[in-house]
């Protein structure tokens, strides 16, 4: 129970510091011109085991840090996020088969 706090906790903090990076500095380098948090979501969701919510979690934290700072209404990119792992980890799941 502990240790999946503390992993909650770290993938927060994580998270934090990225989306701060690529607001504040990414910009400024001229290399970054993606969403780099939305990559990684993807990234994440499609490299880990289906059956674990590490992804939803970064889905999740990604969202909020973006809902924070964006014009929208509060929860429109937290809600776009998880569903897109949602949706990434059910089509794992259905139909792709790893021996």
């Amino acid at each position: 129970m502990i240790k999946s706090i503390l992993k909650f906790i770290f993938i927060g903090i994580v998270f934090y510091f990225l989306y701060f990076l690529q607001m504040s500095f990414f910009p400024f380098v001229g290399l970054f011109q993606f969403n780099f948090l939305f990559f990684t979501v993807l990234l994440v969701n499609i490299l880990e085991d289906p059956n674990k919510n590490i992804g939803l979690f970064v889905a999740f934290f990604v969202g909020i840090f973006s809902d924070l700072f964006s014009p929208y209404f509060f929860g429109v990119i937290t809600s776009m996020l998880l569903l897109l792992a949602i949706l990434i980890k059910y089509l794992l799941l259905r139909y792709v088969r790893i021996r």
